[in-house]
């Protein structure tokens, strides 16, 4: 799809912004690991905390000098609403296929480092019943070419390089990410 792209002569630019959950799930239920620097459980979720991050910055630098390693453009990190939710975000880049790969990479990585540290990690869409759940955001943009502008959604309509969304309704049940993450594992 992506030549499909170039050929209308726009550069496809693509992000992606994970949330996942870490869990202790060495018992009967699910819930939120001890932190690694103080041994103490978040009790709940605390959106935009420095403090929440703070608690896990073992887990984290772990992670991004693992990201680093294997080019994988990862940026902002933020807590989110549940307890031990997190969203990290990878930085836009002109190769979706790479983007697509970073991210599958991403997940793998961020569950190997979690067992590294004594807890999983999950990216399910609600692996807890009574706090928010994750998502997963990709977001692309066209661009026609360096130092300009996007392009409209009509101009891209009249030049043939929307090639997804006439089929888009079709495809829905395989994109809707709360549709497959019941099949993931921990």
């Amino acid at each position: 799809m992506a030549e499909r792209y170039v050929a209308a002569g726009l550069v496809p630019v693509v992000a992606t912004e994970l949330e996942f959950f870490l869990i202790d799930d060495s018992g009967k239920t699910l819930r939120v690991p001890p932190s690694p620097k103080s041994g103490k459980r978040r009790t709940g979720g605390e959106v935009l905390s420095l403090r929440a991050l703070d608690a896990f910055d073992q887990f984290f630098t772990t992670l991004y000098d693992a990201c680093e390693a294997m080019d994988i453009p990862a940026d902002t990190a933020i807590s989110e609403a549940g307890p031990g939710q997190f969203e990290i975000n990878l930085m836009h880049q002109a190769d979706p296929l790479k983007a697509a790969d970073d991210t599958w990479l991403f997940k793998m990585l961020v569950k190997g480092i979690a067992r590294t540290y004594g807890f999983a990690a999950s990216f399910m869409a609600k692996p807890y019943e009574m706090f928010a759940g994750n998502g997963c955001t990709c977001i692309s943009r066209s661009w026609t070419g360096p130092g300009e502008t996007s392009s409209t959604m009509a101009e891209r309509r009249d030049r043939g390089a929307a090639p997804g969304r006439r089929r888009l309704p079709a495809r829905h049940a395989r994109i809707d990410p709360a549709l497959c993450p019941a099949r993931e594992q921990l």
